[in-house]
């Protein structure tokens, strides 16, 4: 990749005087130097960017926001550091400001949704205000899933940098997203604060510093103008940060800006839970110099994390996480030479369940999650894929359970998963009795999918024909998923559960649904385990440790 871009792409544009594509290409091939930790190189070509282009290109801005995030991430673990650059565009069409591009990249564990301080205010349709609304004004986008609300005006803002009086509180509201932003402005200022909700979890950025050498109203354009923020989810005890926002053009119309985002943990809290299971999400694996992957021993956070761990809430989630996390270990031949047992397709997920409109529906926190995957492709082997119980058919049909599925229901529609479109065939038949190692049920409710749509794809296991049964008062008892031409079952059963209540699937806090797969060959095993606890905020959450192993000759 680097030899083609420097030996082959950047002569043919040199040649043929594409000033601004060879800048681009300069700032790509920057970002495959610093990936391969060739410092020198990767440097150097940010200069070549600065040299090609102007301030009033999104790509100066971003090579300087690159130039300064390399250099704070230079030396240091990745996975305990995390950078972001970022050019910025917005643009003043009327009486709007609209946010209008941002191209960048990043490195290292960069979370935390609220960085994005700009953008965050401007989900709705990409607009950050509009000087014609007033109090209690609500624009609503395009494709009716956002809002844009003036909520009020006169507030007072505390931020580290001083008081700021007479703010204006804008509100928007993604459906899209999942999230909502409260963005605060001071006339002449800019934004003072910030405060995202997303999945349920806040969090806020507040004012450090700033500097105006220019420009007039809600937020003042001109070079030179820059602002940072601090950070609510950040404790400097354990971090040192930066999120900055710098203005580099303003043409009256449109303003650029270099933005910059980096964290360095300096150390854990040892007697935080949250934090311990933050250490073992994101230290279970590193790379080497080659920029190859390998996996890390965690026991020390585990450990940690099992004594920091007081809730029921906090009980539960260590178990299902360790559960998981120790099998990764002992499964990895490094790690564990005298293993017995190969991990193929391991996966820990939080999800926050909602019940909204007779549809039982799932939000996964991806920032909590964890897995190791390494499969054999084999047939036998790709059952282990099937462990996925509750994400195939939520992620199919837009529900894990939907109230409309009862005896003789029948849909085919065209709906979107994964990016794609596909089809799905959803019908369903009852008074069937089904038997598992947990019992007999009766009266079963058997939903029927069939997807069409996702074959030669990465989430292929998840189309074709899938059979689920559904018992009153327990929930999913067995799921079939026909393969290869209907060749091949693979059958996952339900062997254990904890827990009844009302309709065909009850989920509560204190329930437990374990899943295996059945009648498997070549030493695999696999399976599914679901556990419920109640969080802080009063929410369900479920905690999925997918197992997929195979037993090795010793």
């Amino acid at each position: 990749m680097i030899e083609f871009m420097r030996d082959v792409e950047i002569p043919f544009l040199e040649e043929n005087g594409f000033v601004k594509a060879r800048g681009y290409e300069w700032f790509w091939l920057a970002r495959e130097y610093f990936e391969k930790k060739d410092y020198e190189n990767g440097f150097a070509a940010l200069e070549e960017v600065l040299a090609l282009l102007e301030p009033s290109d999104v790509y100066y801005a971003n090579a300087i926001s690159a130039r300064e995030m390399e250099r704070f991430v230079m030396g240091k673990p990745k996975k305990e550091c995390g950078m972001l650059t970022m050019g910025e565009v917005y643009r003043k069409i009327g009486d709007r400001l609209y946010f209008w591009k941002q191209p960048g990249y990043g490195r290292g564990d960069y979370g935390h949704r609220s960085k994005y301080v700009f953008s965050n205010a401007a989900a709705c349709d990409s607009l950050l205000y509009d000087e014609s609304m007033k109090v209690g004004d609500v624009y609503r986008s395009t494709d009716g899933k956002s809002t844009l609300t003036f909520l009020e005006t006169g507030v007072t803002v505390e931020t580290p940098c001083g008081i700021f009086e007479g703010c204006e509180v804008w509100l928007t509201d993604s459906k899209k997203r999942d999230s909502y932003t409260k963005t605060y402005y001071k006339d002449g200022i800019g934004i003072v604060k910030s405060e995202h909700n997303c999945e349920d979890d806040t969090e806020t950025r507040t004012l450090k510093s700033y500097k105006i050498v220019g420009g007039i109203g809600k937020i003042p354009f001109a070079a030179g103008n820059r602002w940072e923020y601090d950070a609510s989810n950040f404790d400097s005890r354990f971090y040192d940060h930066k999120n900055v926002f710098e203005i580099t053009s303003f043409d009256g119309k449109e303003a650029v800006a270099s933005v910059s985002f980096c964290f360095l943990r300096k150390a854990y809290d040892e007697r935080n839970f949250a934090n311990m299971m933050s250490g073992v999400r994101n230290c279970y694996w590193d790379t080497d110099e080659n920029g190859n992957e390998y996996l890390c021993d965690v026991s020390p956070f585990l450990e940690k994390a099992e004594k920091a761990a007081k809730t029921p809430f906090q009980k539960t989630y260590y178990a299902a996480a360790s559960s998981v996390a120790r099998r990764i270990m002992e499964t990895d031949e490094t790690l564990n030479p005298d293993r017995t047992a190969s991990g193929h397709w391991n996966f820990f997920q939080y999800i926050k369940v909602k019940n909204e409109g007779g549809k039982i529906t799932g939000k996964e926190v991806f920032d909590k999650d964890f897995e190791c995957k390494s499969m054999n492709n084999d047939k036998m082997g790709n059952s282990l894929r099937y462990n996925f119980i509750h994400d195939i058919i939520k992620n199919v049909t837009g529900a894990l359970w939907n109230d409309e599925w009862r005896d003789g229901f029948y849909l085919k529609e065209t709906r979107n998963a994964y990016g794609r479109k596909i089809e799905t065939e959803i019908s369903c038949s009852d008074e069937r009795t089904v038997t598992t190692a947990a019992g007999e049920f009766q009266n079963c409710l058997l939903v029927d999918i069939k997807v069409s749509g996702l074959e030669k794809t990465g989430w292929a296991y998840q189309g074709g024909h899938k059979e689920y049964y559904f018992a009153p008062g327990v929930g999913i008892v067995r799921m079939v998923a026909h393969r290869y031409n209907y060749t091949i079952k693979t059958v996952y059963d339900l062997v254990k559960y904890v827990g009844t209540g009302e309709g065909y699937m009850p989920l509560e806090e204190g329930f437990l649904r374990r899943y295996e797969a059945q009648d498997l060959a070549d030493g695999y095993v696999a399976s599914t385990e679901y556990t419920f606890a109640k969080n802080e905020n009063g929410e369900l959450i479920m905690f999925s440790n997918q197992e997929g192993i195979r037993m090795l000759e010793v």
